[in-house]
């Protein structure tokens, strides 16, 4: 959706603004409140309270025994992007569509962002269980060329002639990575964050193919290319 925003001139905190103030998904709301209550948890108001704090053994073994001391952003980033991405996906599209109302946007690109975080949800979707499901959606912009072109421009250039069935699935070798991981560090929320902690996330993200050919390793290209500028879900991954 960066690319997207980028393209129609329409500013990307203007988004960030409106997901902010945004207040129709329980589930979002209890993401984002949970995340700041944490947040404020740990920190203190006054440097004597930090010391009285650290003077405290009990405190210093509750750190020990990882009870205490999470990496709030990996763990909030595990729950929000592995536990509920239907609930992001859901607040990007309700949020983006109020934007895009704003700015007067033209339907195509209205449908292209719809698309663009459908297909962002799927890839993300069941990578840590039930991983060798293989999801399907329908398609009609080529969303790997947008992602690719360095200088995107008339965006029904990228639509194809007819809809074009995507199928997302893990690749072997990602799902032997995954369950080493989950061996090691288990699949509690402290886990997950543990192994998005020490893994490049988009390593793990689900293969594309369609038309009975694979999208030219979707996993190898984005280390250098575009698919992060692809979809502003996977930038809040």
């Amino acid at each position: 959706l960066l690319r997207l925003l980028k393209l129609l001139g329409v500013s990307i905190f203007d988004w960030l603004e409106k997901i902010w103030h945004y207040r129709n998904n329980g589930e979002f709301d209890d993401l984002i409140t949970t995340f700041l209550e944490e947040t404020e948890s740990e920190l203190w108001e006054t440097e004597e309270d930090l010391r009285s704090f650290v003077r405290d053994r009990s405190n210093i073994e509750r750190y020990i025994a990882a009870d205490m001391g999470a990496n709030l952003i990996f763990k909030y980033r595990s729950r929000a992007v592995i536990a509920d991405p239907a609930c992001i996906a859901s607040v990007a599209l309700e949020t983006i569509d109020a934007l895009f109302d704003e700015r007067n946007v033209p339907p195509q690109a209205r449908q292209l962002a719809a698309e663009i975080i459908e297909f962002s949800r799927l890839r993300m979707t069941n990578i840590f269980d039930n991983m060798d499901a293989v999801h399907r959606a329908m398609f009609s912009f080529d969303l790997n060329r947008f992602a690719d072109d360095i200088l995107p421009d008339d965006i029904d250039s990228y639509r194809y002639a007819d809809p074009v069935e995507y199928r997302f699935a893990l690749p072997r070798h990602t799902k032997q990575t995954i369950r080493s991981f989950l061996g090691t560090y288990g699949d509690s929320l402290m886990g997950l964050s543990r192994i998005l902690s020490k893994v490049y996330f988009r390593k793990l993200l689900r293969n594309v193919e369609h038309e009975g050919k694979q999208s030219v390793h979707l996993n190898e290209r984005e280390k250098t290319l575009g698919q992060g500028q692809l979809s502003g879900l996977n930038e809040f991954a």
